[in-house]
């Protein structure tokens, strides 16, 4: 009699598990897709184009499982109560992220090796093409700076070793700065975003006055900087990863007292504007995009000052908050991205006639880049270069 109801059951089970997923089906069809995720800030997959050949090859039904995980009805509510089960049962870390007191802290990655041995020769072959003054910024992350707040059992990789490593491997020529140092001074400050992986104006303000300090750049002190409030409701790119709800962050803008006028320019569109900050970017999925409206392939700045030195910088999305504390030293600065630009290096070079080159990344970003190398490297033969 036991094996009939438990038969019975399991079958009734079955048949209303299938009508449900049926009914979501259904609903998820009869619903517009979504494009974006707020939770997970990402773009979400779309109902895909239907084709034989696209059957036949199973490229239907893999898209087709894409966009229903995607497209799931309740798929934001889903991540959010994940989260907080997980945080409930005393889970430190969900992928790749530590859950600490003071926020969220991203581990560090492990380094592409054989990528950044091609981009050490390629820094190095660089430079002596050129022969410009060269400085090299990589900012370390949070979980380098603050490893304290961190559980001492988690498997944290040595972030400063593989700094100090990489700066040893570079020529002797070229000046390496210690942000880290600095960044430890004033590790009880607000240095990194709660919910993002960025350094916050202030962490990039110091790491600019080490910067400015080993070049003998004359500075202001932070107390001269007019200080404004973009945005109180940030959320970032780790808050999304793990779905955390309830932490907030503030972007702050700070302005030095002598930043000259200047004009910006998209050297991809042609677009041109007198601020660094974009309103647009604010008020997308990404508020960080106040800086420079994100990340872009060239940009240039035109300043009015006395300075002869035109500098080029070789960056990830770390340098949008540090380049406004470089606005009263430079002439021109030109902004490159690698992920982005595939234009010829010798033609920037002399077209915007760069007296300095600087390479501003963060530490987690750089040591898994692919991109730099593809827009730096040189045939050895070619332009002369021994090796």
């Amino acid at each position: 009699m036991k094996k009939k109801y438990l038969s019975t059951f399991q079958n009734l089970f079955s048949k209303s598990l299938l009508f449900f997923l049926l009914l979501v089906m259904v609903i998820n069809v009869l619903v517009p897709d979504k494009k974006t995720s707020y939770t997970e800030n990402r773009t979400l997959a779309q109902f895909p184009d239907f084709s034989m050949s696209k059957l036949q090859s199973g490229t239907f039904s893999k898209d087709l499982s894409k966009w229903f995980n995607d497209q799931f009805i309740g798929r934001d509510t889903m991540i959010q109560v994940k989260y907080i089960a997980q945080k409930l049962s005393g889970q430190k870390e969900i992928n790749g992220v530590y859950l600490t007191r003071n926020g969220l802290i991203e581990d560090i990655e492990q380094p592409n090796q054989e990528q950044l041995e091609r981009k050490i020769d390629a820094i190095n072959d660089f430079y002596r093409l050129y022969k410009v003054p060269t400085t090299f910024l990589l900012a370390p992350n949070n979980a380098c700076v603050n490893r304290n707040r961190i559980s001492k059992n988690a498997p944290i990789r040595n972030q400063q070793k593989l700094i100090d490593n990489f700066y040893d491997s570079l020529s002797s020529e070229i000046e390496c700065i210690d942000v880290s140092s600095t960044l430890k001074k004033h590790n009880d400050e607000y240095l990194y975003y709660k919910t993002d992986h960025h350094w916050t104006s202030l962490g990039a303000y110091y790491g600019f006055t080490a910067y400015a300090s080993q070049l003998n750049l004359p500075m202001q002190d932070l107390e001269k900087y007019q200080s404004m409030v973009a945005t109180k409701d940030f959320k970032g790119t780790l808050a999304s990863k793990v779905g955390s709800i309830g932490l907030r962050d503030e972007i702050d803008l700070l302005i030095a007292p002598d930043t000259p006028n200047y004009l910006l320019t998209n050297i991809s569109d042609g677009s041109s504007k007198l601020t660094v900050y974009s309103s647009e970017g604010l008020e997308s999925n990404n508020p960080y995009d106040v800086f420079f409206g994100g990340n872009h392939a060239l940009l240039q700045l035109e300043l009015e000052n006395e300075s002869k030195k035109h500098l080029l910088i070789f960056k990830d999305s770390y340098a949008n908050s540090l380049i406004p504390f470089l606005l009263p030293y430079y002439r021109t600065i030109t902004i490159l991205d690698p992920r982005y630009c595939y234009d010829d290096i010798t033609q920037i070079m002399e077209k915007y006639l760069i007296t300095e080159v600087l390479y501003c990344y963060n530490a987690n970003t750089f040591f898994t880049d692919t991109s730099l190398a593809d827009v730096i490297e040189y045939d050895h033969e070619a332009y002369g270069i021994e090796d």
